[in-house]
């Protein structure tokens, strides 16, 4: 993101997300102010306003769906935060995007591909572009495997030698130039150098096979699986050790927030991490075109190609 989301800002729907958007916005209040609420349901409101006031932040006025664009301008609205029905999203992103409004939106960004289409149709018309909060990239563990796939660690194949062998070694930093481990000061800082000396038998049978990088080493060290059972069931494998945070969506909320609407005081936000760059409209269709071919794939039984939905991307 080129600059935090904020300025004045009109929630659009008061689903269980909206609440997180309306905490996150009220405790940043030198450079965001909600301003008034869109919603049919008078109860919901009702109680949005109410969390205003424990939050002591200014109560908004309401307006419902058909006034959306009246809101927009009455308002002097600079910015939308849309968190209501999934399919409902583009009612509000359009209109939004062609007043020049900002627009934050819930993921999934739609819910079909003649939505989307026409939502990537406007994005390229007004030259402007969407945030899609997909909370889980801010998560420690998927920030940590982005990045590792990002600096190549994980290698570019379904299952290959990436790891072991003399140009895997150079390539990660882990090989050393001595042939033979016993009697050399490099092999002394090698994790991976087996100490014969303290072994009557592993001197005797491994004398000659020291060196764990060596050429001609031809066996996958590293493999993704998909395995399907006959009954049904499915795993997914791959070695990646992780820690793990266990708040709301593994941590990932609370970075979120400070990426899209700035840090609070004593926060730092690392803007330069390759899994903390905002997602777009293009992210948000690539992941609705995900789950609409899996639908097509069931029911067809077939592999489907993104080419066949004919989004404008």
């Amino acid at each position: 993101m080129s600059k935090p989301f904020g300025g004045r800002i009109a929630i659009v729907g008061t689903g269980s997300r909206a609440a997180m958007f309306v905490r996150g916005i009220v405790e940043r209040p030198e450079t965001s102010r909600i301003v008034a609420l869109c919603e049919p349901n008078t109860v919901r409101a009702a109680y949005y306003n109410d969390l205003l006031k424990s939050l002591r932040a200014p109560e908004f006025p309401v307006y419902p769906p058909d006034a959306f664009k009246e809101m927009l301008q009455k308002e002097k609205v600079e910015a939308v935060v849309i968190t209501c029905i999934d399919a409902l999203h583009d009612l509000y992103i359009v209109p939004a995007l062609e007043a020049g409004v900002r627009v934050l939106t819930e993921k999934p960004m739609t819910t079909d591909a003649e939505k989307c289409c026409r939502i990537l149709d406007t994005v390229n018309r007004t030259n402007s572009h969407i945030i899609v909060t997909f909370n889980y990239r801010y998560n420690p563990v998927h920030e940590l495997i982005k990045r590792t796939i990002a600096e190549g660690k994980i290698g570019k194949a379904m299952g290959g030698l990436t790891f072991y062998g003399d140009k895997a070694g150079k390539a990660s930093g882990w090989a050393r130039d001595y042939e033979r481990a016993r009697g050399s000061e490099a092999a002394k800082s090698d994790p991976f150098a087996i100490n014969l000396e303290a072994d009557p038998t592993l001197k005797k049978i491994y004398a000659d096979a020291e060196s764990v990088f060596a050429p001609g080493i031809g066996i996958e060290d590293d493999m993704s699986l998909l395995v399907k059972y006959n009954n049904g069931a499915t795993m997914t494998y791959h070695l990646l050790p992780v820690k793990v945070d266990h708040g709301s969506h593994g941590g990932g909320d609370t970075r979120m927030l400070s990426v899209l609407f700035g840090p609070l005081p004593g926060q730092a936000v690392d803007q330069g991490d390759a899994a903390k760059q905002g997602a777009t409209e293009r992210d948000g269709a690539l992941a609705l075109a995900v789950g609409l071919l899996a639908n097509k794939s069931f029911k067809s039984g077939k592999f489907e190609h993104v080419k066949d939905l004919e989004l404008p991307l």
